[in-house]
């Protein structure tokens, strides 16, 4: 199943756990800012490793796998720590090898999010 290949389900029901009964959906709140900010530094990664742009990469790459992490996307959180580090170290060929699946990767992790959504709801 897609959530437990991408996603820590501890950490996400975690963000449930914070829930106060008659408050908004926190989790759904954190996820929807999760889904609506990282495309933007998912571009930023892509289009800076083209350019070669390493501190691009790795300020992306950063802000990402801090993201992913507090959402339970590990392995999202993981290539993005990969990806940073290739970045500080000027390694242009690794950065593009962990760009190219970095999309895909993203997308898996929306999915999975939307399916765990589906369970809490």
């Amino acid at each position: 199943m897609i959530v437990t290949q991408v996603l820590d389900n501890t950490a996400l029901n975690a963000l449930v756990a914070l829930q106060c009964s008659g408050n908004p959906d926190i989790a759904a709140q954190i996820i929807g800012l999760f889904r609506d900010e990282m495309p933007a530094s998912v571009s930023a990664i892509t289009e800076g490793v083209a350019a070669a742009d390493f501190e691009a990469v790795r300020f992306a790459a950063h802000s990402i796998k801090s993201s992913a992490a507090y959402v339970g996307a590990c392995a999202l959180s993981t290539t993005c720590a990969q990806i940073e580090r290739s970045a500080q170290d000027g390694n242009l060929p690794e950065c593009v090898v962990l760009s190219d699946s970095l999309e895909s990767l993203f997308a898996d992790t929306l999915g999975a999010l939307d399916e765990f959504d589906l369970k809490v709801a």
